[in-house]
């Protein structure tokens, strides 16, 4: 667009990386995108009281998830003898289904009346963020919590959302060094940190002057970076998300375009860039089409329903 990017920062926000971030949300509301596809695992799910998708993380790790849906849960049997799927139900489909069945039970004579059992012997229902297992039974799941493990999609981060803020505390080349530690939480390869001129704000202001990428996470102290910003160890840094880079490397034109879209609600009417909704459309639909064909040309099962 030919323009100082401070042009876009109105009363402190930046409105060309809402835009960006705009249109990544379009994108993963619009399709559920192979390449945000996770295994996940939520433990610790009460039998009595459910567990919230909220607290799930990518399998085998402490790393939170936001999960946009589960495609398929499964369960670990109480012997450990590996994980098996179990059916999903939403809570309106389990309550008609549980009403149906005792319809079907109840006879003149109340005595008679027995409790309807469930259609299936495991399942999740979920209502909202809300998961419950059934039977709640203690006997079946061998105690009074169990693991769920989830092929789920997962919500992509924004981009530039602030992670860490810190002062450096020693030079180093090709890594950013804070001897408070926390820098395994939450940073992943791909993020990126910024060197900033100005003491850290309440609202982590100042002028970036240079960036540089997480390339790898070395310790708690320290992490890898494919440049050497930090020279004087005395510098304060920003760590910042960097993912998901799939949109940028593989529908980068889409998100280019569909930005400059988003981007010109924030501007004024001589300032905006014209981008036609045909554009638009074509461009959306090679995204779709992308997206479809991942799993279609590596598999020779793909179509089989």
């Amino acid at each position: 667009m030919n323009r100082d990017p401070t042009a876009f920062v109105i009363d402190g926000n930046d409105m060309l990386l809402r835009a960006v971030n705009n249109a990544k949300n379009f994108a993963q509301r619009a399709t559920d995108f192979e390449y945000a596809k996770v295994f996940a695992q939520l433990d610790n799910v009460s039998l009595a009281n459910g567990g919230n998708l909220d607290s799930s993380v990518l399998l085998g790790t402490s790393t939170l998830v936001n999960i946009k849906s589960v495609e398929r849960a499964f369960i670990s049997m109480s012997n450990g003898s590996g994980q098996f799927p179990i059916f999903i139900s939403s809570r309106d489909a389990h309550v008609r289904r549980m009403r149906s069945r005792y319809e079907t039970q109840i006879t003149r004579n109340p005595e008679s009346n027995q409790p309807a059992s469930p259609l299936y012997p495991f399942a999740m229902v979920q209502y909202g963020k809300t998961i419950y297992l059934l039977p709640n039974s203690t006997t079946a799941f061998g105690g009074a919590t169990a693991t769920v493990y989830f092929d789920a999609i997962q919500w992509l981060g924004d981009y530039g959302d602030l992670i860490k803020a810190g002062v450096v505390t020693s030079p180093t080349a090709l890594t950013l060094t804070d001897s408070g530690g926390g820098l395994n939480t939450g940073i992943v390869v791909g993020d990126y940190v910024e060197v900033i001129s100005a003491p850290i704000s309440a609202t982590y202001g100042g002028t970036v002057t240079d960036v540089a990428n997480v390339v790898g996470l070395t310790s708690p102290t320290v992490l890898a970076l494919d440049k050497t910003i930090y020279p004087l160890g005395n510098e304060t840094y920003r760590i910042r998300k960097g993912q998901p880079n799939f949109l940028l490397t593989n529908v980068f034109d889409f998100l280019l375009f569909r930005s400059i879209y988003e981007l010109n609600f924030f501007l004024k009417e001589d300032q905006r860039v014209p981008i036609s909704a045909k554009v638009l459309d074509e461009i959306w639909n090679n995204v779709l089409q992308w997206n479809a064909t991942i799993v279609g040309n590596s598999t020779d099962d793909a179509s089989l329903d």
